[in-house]
């Protein structure tokens, strides 16, 4: 029979595609000027190979924390160290890195 692939594409985050120009593809965490792109459906512009839209995750949603967790009672102050802090959502192009910005949970 042979090969008949099918996929579904994340578009929660591929809006803006220039987002990811100044880290390339390596910034993976919170990357700056994400947009929402096309609304999940099953509609497609390919339908022989593209079974759907889809968004992984909701808009908004961190892809992992600061390496400070936000403070209970404001977002902008640091709290507890995360224990899960990845140093790639340290990146100058992750959102959280930059002085001024709210920690990501």
């Amino acid at each position: 029979k042979g090969f008949d692939p099918h996929v579904v594409i994340d578009t929660g985050r591929n809006g803006n595609p220039k987002a990811r120009e100044p880290g390339g593809c390596g910034t993976w965490c919170n990357p700056r000027d994400s947009l929402l792109g096309v609304y999940p459906r099953t509609q497609t512009l390919d339908p022989e190979y593209v079974d759907a839209y889809f968004w992984l995750k909701m808009p908004g949603e961190s892809d992992g924390c600061t390496e400070y967790l936000p403070a209970d009672d404001d977002e902008y102050s640091p709290g507890d160290k995360c224990l899960t802090f990845d140093s790639g959502c340290a990146e100058d192009e992750s959102i959280g890195s930059r002085p001024g910005e709210p920690y990501a949970p």
